[in-house]
């Protein structure tokens, strides 16, 4: 499996958060390079999951309505498909409220065990109507 690293650029001083989605996902765009070797042939775009062939190439999933709006980005390792994320525990990310939180994300105000022993539990502020707060919580079966 290769490893694809992120490098991200500096933004300008005083760069105010954007006002949209779509101009924070442009700003995040315009400052990070994907480097990696060439078995990065090419990125799968779809609500559903690649066929095995493609098992190499970066998952770029979509939901599965009219829009098929973002939903994570995946990497198969050790024999299933995996969020890649640059978050750690506690990270919160506001989502819409039809969407369906799984593995590595949890939800908060639930107490989770990181390490077998250490139990944490986040809480999350109140969202806005019709949006959620997921939290990344790690992978949990």
């Amino acid at each position: 499996m290769a490893v694809y690293n992120l490098t991200a650029g500096t933004l300008p001083s005083n760069t105010g958060y954007p006002a949209n989605v779509q101009a924070l996902l442009d700003l995040f765009q315009s400052y990070l390079t994907v480097i990696s070797d060439d078995s990065l042939n090419t990125i799968i775009v779809s609500s559903t999951t690649p066929a095995s062939e493609d098992n190499n190439k970066v998952w770029f999933q979509t939901t599965s309505d009219v829009n098929g709006d973002p939903q994570s980005i995946k990497l198969y390792v050790a024999g299933k498909w995996e969020e890649f994320t640059p978050f750690v525990f506690g990270d919160m990310v506001l989502t819409s409220s039809s969407s369906t939180i799984t593995s590595p994300w949890g939800v908060g105000n639930t107490t989770y065990v990181v390490d077998g022993i250490t139990k944490l539990t986040p809480t999350t502020p109140t969202a806005p109507a019709g949006t959620q707060y997921k939290v990344y919580v790690g992978y949990y079966e």
